[in-house]
């Protein structure tokens, strides 16, 4: 499983947010133990790491297997639109590396 976050107010989207509770509610065990990378985004130095920890810290309790978790702050420093691709290679490398982790 590969979910990437976007953060509103330091927190998960209203979006996201709810369809989890609604899904959590028919099984609290949501992931079912799959393997899981999470990831983050956003156009400021925090790379939306507030809803990241938040997200990787509450897996576990809905039986989430998380392998990895990656930040890309400063999204349009370090991202490419032409070539649609991370540009900064310290974070793709760290991308590839969670990716990686999944099998």
């Amino acid at each position: 499983i590969i979910i990437s976050f976007a953060e509103h107010n330091g927190s998960y989207t209203a979006a996201y947010k709810n369809l989890f509770d609604w899904t959590s509610r028919i099984d609290q065990k949501l992931f079912q133990n799959k393997p899981m990378v999470l990831l983050a985004t956003s156009p400021g130095p925090g790379g939306a790491q507030t809803v990241l920890t938040a997200a990787t810290g509450s897996a576990p309790y809905f039986a989430g297997d998380v392998k990895g978790s990656v930040s890309i702050p400063s999204f349009f420093d370090n991202f490419d639109s032409e070539k649609q691709a991370i540009s900064n290679p310290v974070m793709l490398d760290e991308l590839k590396s969670a990716l990686a982790q999944l099998g």
